[in-house]
């Protein structure tokens, strides 16, 4: 071909199988108009099971079946994975089933750099939970809406890929919503939020501001899932909320880049779940920090951090400073993936360390909750509350994690 030629799908590559080291050759992404990763396991049609099967490519971790596991899950390869031959290597977790891989045509792909736009009509999103108690969603003239008066209501972008991240470092999703929320609404997973795949990412403000979230870097050259959910606290009272997004689209921005984005909330392009920024004197000076407090029920703070590289001789760990005060018969954890650690009581800040898994380049929800011994009844309150505040989340190498 000239080097002035134009690249243009000529529909010759209709697929390609792995060879026996795991490989597959994939053309440029001018060659093919859009190309995925398929999974097929031996379970029936219609067939589910739980666990996860994940597919590593290129060592980037990629997600084919977007709940629990069945007979055939896909997503969309990204800019990082075309013209080149790629290395496929599928994970078992907590499900047994054989699996064989393959790529596949399919020219609904997302194109590097784009987001699909609100179709809800041609179920390009789709309504993913059953709506009741005055629960509703549509998309208008390009914004989605999402309403309820006291239970939820999630709006999932398609199964093989929303968005696609550029093959450049310093990725973020740019969202501008407005609506409003309850007043009530503060324990961590109400509200409105953004999804990456299955993963709560960020809260979402709507005040009709843009509101800049960085994306993980092992996101970079890759295809991503989203979903919109707005969430009450429960149904014995009614409690409006609407949300309208109007606008999501890719950027970069010079503060994200980092496997963990803004552990000393300082910045304004962070990824967390939870209770606001707050800025406190500490005797030495002012800074922020998150806190958050208890009489009667749970309080969340979470975030999704990517794991580290590893050495031979030190792991990897999450360190932190919390403060916990009040009343302390309340329960404080921090989980990260599956497992769980408590945290003691203490009236200073405090620096803890929590060990890592060994899993470089994958996304893990970070979770720090406090619960009430009352929780659930609200009448039984506490005095005084609990008080968590966490500050300074940074992610290390030590011997202590080998």
């Amino acid at each position: 071909m000239p080097a002035d030629a134009p690249c243009v799908d000529d529909n010759s590559w209709r697929g390609a199988e792995l060879d026996d080291n795991g490989t597959a050759l994939i053309p440029p992404r001018c060659e093919i108009s859009g190309a995925a990763l398929e999974v097929t396991t031996d379970l029936p049609p219609g067939g589910s099971a739980g666990g996860e099967l994940i597919a590593w490519v290129d060592g980037k971790p990629l997600f084919p079946f977007a709940e629990g596991v069945s007979s055939v899950g896909r997503i969309c390869l990204g800019e990082s994975h075309y013209g080149k031959r790629v290395t496929v290597e599928l994970e078992r977790r907590n499900v047994d089933v054989h699996a064989t891989a393959r790529f596949v045509k399919v020219a609904s792909c997302v194109d590097p750099g784009d987001v699909v736009p609100f179709f809800l009509a041609d179920f390009l999103w789709s309504i993913a939970r059953p709506l009741d108690d005055g629960s509703s969603a549509e998309e208008v003239d390009g914004v989605l809406r999402l309403r309820t008066d006291c239970s939820q209501v999630m709006v999932k972008g398609p199964e093989d890929g929303a968005f696609s991240v550029p093959d450049e470092s310093g990725a973020a999703l740019s969202i501008t919503t407005s609506g409003f929320l309850s007043d009530e609404i503060g324990a961590g997973f109400e509200g409105a939020h953004v999804f990456l795949g299955r993963e709560p990412f960020a809260n979402l403000v709507p005040d009709g501001r843009e509101e800049i979230l960085c994306l993980p870097p092992s996101m970079r050259g890759t295809v991503g899932r989203l979903s919109f959910r707005l969430a009450g606290l429960s149904c014995t009272d009614s409690l409006p909320q609407e949300l309208l997004v109007e606008d999501v689209h890719l950027t970069t921005d010079a503060r994200c880049g980092d496997l963990l984005i803004d552990g000393d909330f300082e910045d304004s392009a962070a990824t967390w779940i939870g209770v606001g920024q707050q800025i406190v004197d500490t005797g030495e000076g002012r800074e922020a920090r998150l806190i958050t407090s208890t009489q009667c029920d749970n309080r969340v703070i979470g975030t999704l951090i990517e794991l580290p590289e590893t050495s031979e001789s030190e792991g990897a760990a999450l360190e932190f400073s919390y403060r916990y005060t009040g009343d302390t018969t309340s329960n404080l954890t921090v989980s990260i993936d599956a497992f769980q650690q408590q945290l003691a009581p203490s009236e200073t800040m405090t620096r803890a360390i929590v060990c890592l898994g060994d899993r470089p380049g994958e996304l893990v929800q970070t979770v720090w909750q406090l619960t009430a011994p009352a929780f659930g009844r609200c009448q039984d309150v506490m005095s005084p509350p609990s008080v968590f505040a966490l500050d300074d989340v940074s992610l290390v190498s030590t011997t202590e994690c080998f």
